[in-house]
């Protein structure tokens, strides 16, 4: 008789577990997410922003950011232009912050491009001188190398690398000036 009882108790714990347990595998409700008391407080990124963008090449620009996708943001100048600008063409803290903001795309690129007179020369000069930019940090790695390293023999292997760059990069600044 008592091990009847226990056995009607077992099934009772165990049925009232496995009905517990299908519920929650088949709820639709979320569970409660326990709140997490901090003192920070979180910035939220919206559009439009009023930010400071800078150049790689150190310009800083006051503008009202109103969109970006994976490639390029939009913003208004204080004249009232509105541009399509590469995110890669901005200094690192700069591209670090636009890309916090949602990536919303940016309706009409197209549009917009032919709207602040971007012209084709204007595209193919930015990527001469993203490639001059590229090209200058491959020059300081290449100096910083040399200057470690302890090998003569490396040292102008290194020194012959950088002279190659450095006429490259003559090149490009030729063709610069060429088209401007």
């Amino acid at each position: 008789m008592q091990n009847l009882i226990m056995s009607l108790i077992f099934l009772g714990i165990v049925g009232y577990l496995g009905t517990a347990l299908y519920h929650r595998a088949v709820s639709t409700e979320d569970p409660p997410v326990p709140a997490i008391k901090t003192n920070k407080v979180e910035i939220v990124y919206t559009y439009p922003a009023y930010i400071e963008i800078k150049s790689v090449e150190g310009r800083v620009l006051p503008v009202t950011l109103l969109a970006r996708n994976s490639r390029h943001i939009h913003f208004r100048r204080k004249d009232g232009k509105e541009f399509v600008y590469l995110i890669d063409s901005l200094a690192a803290d700069t591209r670090a912050l636009v890309r916090q903001y949602p990536n919303v795309g940016i309706q009409d690129t197209a549009a917009h491009l032919t709207q602040s007179s971007m012209t084709l020369n204007d595209v193919y000069l930015q990527e001469l001188e993203r490639t001059i930019r590229k090209i200058d940090r491959q020059i300081d790695d290449l100096v910083l190398q040399s200057s470690v390293s302890r090998s003569q023999t490396e040292k102008r292997t290194l020194q012959r690398m950088i002279e190659e760059l450095q006429v490259e990069k003559a090149d490009f600044q030729q063709k610069i000036s060429e088209r401007q």
